[in-house]
């Protein structure tokens, strides 16, 4: 196959604006869908030759896959020794586990099978993983060893024949992605069998590039078309648009078009494509992928914050410098077929570099991370982000095991019974609950389910299987009756459910898994509307039962990941003691729900937790040695026991 530089220039178009999303650079929120122009350009190119090789009966899947392998593993190993290495001096115990964890994963061609099984509802609120963009490079792997036999089940086919399987493949794959993006968003995303639709798209276009050309003005448009189908969806869409799904048909055939509309002659958009920048930067794109997660996930973790102006650029400095060398001395020379490159046996050198590094992640598992690495006081904060309190989920329900509600304390011979219901900010607080409770001798049930605000009939936007909640929230109402609840505590992370900003036309329009009356999900006005008419439904719904009803506002979310960020502070000697967010930042932040709250009138008690936790002003996250947060937004035990007094009139 001739040599393409307007699909170089695609290449570095897709890199960029995965490096942009990374970086947080600039108007591009949804730049990871150049991960899929990548998945269909890889399923053209390599369509494109094994086609012709099968026809010509000189196809070998073991000489196929080791060229694969001599392409990606060499760059890749390189990376992740190097990742190690600065893992080492960067990373507490815990995220240097996961990372050699993630590391052995990789070396297994499984890393999209590793981050599927670890990456669960606290994403979010958990360091970055420094190998987590590798799961594309799983992905690409696995397709690569089933593939041929696909190819050469349909050899004898004719090309119309040929079209028609590819077609039905890609619709078939891609209504299961749809499917599934609503209701396993996980494995969708990180699976073969969710995204193979992408590769076929390009393996289709290879197929189509075979028959007869098209007039010079329709190609020229299908480019044009193309790359706008790119770069809008870029712009549009957003981190919370369910991907891939539906959304992810819009960029996939975009690539299939812009691809398509040069494989006889250069168009205008082949002509943009192939400027010699762009096609450097396409024909680096693999190191450059490679390397740009890395280094912005461990200057992250070094600061225990996001990078500024100054700092990302001198991130994406490294970057570009790390990519170079990889391209230049590791790459280039190990890709066959290039004018420079090694002979098969220096593989020895990357073999033997793979198991090497293969031993230090088995090590670095079989030794916890070495956290002789850190002193005691670091070691000390950095294990407040695993909850190892009695109640931290003994009560705690998420999707679909939202069957029952839990006694969170024993039974006790008392007409008093508390039910301590929201999502994961209610059971975050659940260990002060609990004390307070025994304390005075008072019954707690515990209904908290994640991502679920204890609002009546709603379901929220951009969560898999939503109905679950307003079942949850059903059942619990149900329940209070029987139950004798006599008090009601609602505490919920309000914010994740009033955005403050509407998502942008496309990404709504690109989004059937949401409606605009969910909470979330519509504009301004409608997002605040659903949200005031929930919550005064909830509370009227609850006088009715004659219960008291307390409302607890929410509490203020940090800008770091808290039990990090003082575990390196403490490491560097640096001063933690006032460290926080603002008073007048959190209030800020909380304007709106506050001023819905404040509608309520008398009809509900309210508790703010900013009460006690910024009572100087700053909303601290630590206080005598302990860290107040398990992540930035959600309390730690002692961050609980800390708001107790205003928890206390409950118990009144």
């Amino acid at each position: 196959m001739k040599f393409r530089p307007d699909i170089d220039g695609l290449r570095g178009v897709a890199v960029l604006l995965v490096v942009a999303y990374h970086a947080k650079l600039g108007p591009v929120p949804a730049g990871y869908i150049g991960v899929d122009v990548f998945l269909v350009i890889s399923g053209f190119l390599i369509t494109a030759i094994l086609i012709d090789l099968v026809d010509r009966r000189q196809f070998s899947a073991a000489t196929f896959f080791a060229r694969r392998m001599r392409r990606l593993m060499p760059a890749a190993v390189v990376t992740l020794a190097g990742t190690l290495l600065a893992g080492w001096f960067i990373l507490g115990p815990r995220e240097l586990r996961s990372l050699a964890g993630s590391g052995i994963a990789v070396l297994g061609l499984a890393a999209n099978f590793f981050f599927w099984g670890h990456r669960g509802y606290f994403s979010d609120q958990l360091p970055e993983p420094p190998l987590l963009h590798t799961w594309s490079l799983g992905l690409e792997e696995q397709f690569y060893l089933l593939y041929p036999p696909f190819l050469l089940t349909i050899a004898g086919l004719t090309p119309r024949s040929r079209a028609l399987v590819f077609t039905f493949a890609a619709a078939t794959l891609f209504g299961f992605c749809a499917w599934l993006t609503g209701s396993h968003p996980g494995t969708a995303f990180y699976l073969l069998p969710a995204r193979g639709w992408e590769f076929l798209v390009g393996g289709l276009v290879a197929l189509f590039a075979r028959e007869r050309a098209a007039s010079a003005r329709l190609r020229a448009t299908a480019g044009l078309v193309g790359l706008v189908g790119i770069l809008v969806p870029a712009l549009a869409l957003t981190p919370a648009t369910p991907y891939p799904g539906v959304a992810a048909l819009v960029p996939v055939v975009a690539a299939g078009m812009v691809i398509w509309a040069n494989c006889q002659d250069q168009t205008l958009p082949g002509r943009l494509l192939s400027s010699k920048w762009l096609v450097a930067v396409g024909a680096m794109s693999y190191s450059l992928y490679l390397w740009h997660w890395p280094v912005l996930t461990l200057a992250r973790e070094y600061l225990g914050r996001d990078l500024d102006t100054i700092e990302t650029l001198g991130a994406l400095c490294a970057t570009a410098t790390l990519t170079y060398l990889s391209w230049r001395w590791v790459e280039r020379p190990f890709r066959v077929g290039a004018k420079s490159a090694v002979p098969p046996s220096s593989l020895t050198v990357i073999a033997a570099l793979g198991g090497i590094t293969l031993i230090a992640c088995v090590i670095v598992l079989k030794r916890n991370g070495f956290p002789s690495r850190l002193s005691e006081a670091a070691l000390a904060f950095e294990s407040a982000s695993v909850r190892a309190d009695a109640h931290s989920d003994l009560c705690h329900r998420g999707p679909p095991a939202a069957g029952t509600l839990c006694a969170l304390t024993p039974a006790v011979q008392t007409p008093a019974h508390l039910l301590l219901w929201g999502d994961s900010h209610a059971n975050a607080i659940a260990p002060a609950v609990a004390e307070l409770a025994n304390m005075h001798g008072i019954a707690v049930t515990q209904a908290s389910y994640s991502s679920c605000p204890p609002l009546l009939d709603v379901r929220v936007a951009h969560v898999p299987n939503a109905r679950y909640c307003l079942e949850f929230n059903s059942r619990v109402l149900h329940s209070i009756k029987n139950l004798g609840v006599d008090r009601v505590l609602l505490a919920a992370y309000w914010t994740a459910y009033l955005p403050s900003a509407p998502e942008p036309p496309l990404a709504r329009l690109l989004d059937p898994y949401s409606r605009s009356d969910f909470l979330g999900g519509g504009d301004a006005l409608e997002n605040e509307r659903n949200f005031s008419t929930a919550l005064q439904r909830t509370v009227h719904a609850l006088e009715g039962l004659g219960v008291k009803v307390w409302l607890m506002r929410q509490v203020p979310k940090q800008a770091v990941l808290v039990p990090q960020a003082l575990s390196r502070a403490v490491t560097r000697g640096l001063d933690y003691t006032n460290a926080g967010i603002t008073l007048t930042d959190h209030q800020r932040s909380q304007a709106r729900t506050d001023s819905l709250f404040d509608t309520l009138g008398n009809a509900v008690r309210v508790i703010d937790p900013a009460s006690d936790l910024c009572a100087s002003g700053v909303c601290r996250i630590s206080a005598g040695g302990q860290a107040l947060y398990i992540d930035a937004n959600h309390l730690s035990p002692s961050g609980a026991r800390l708001i107790k007094p205003q928890l206390e009139a409950i118990f009144q």
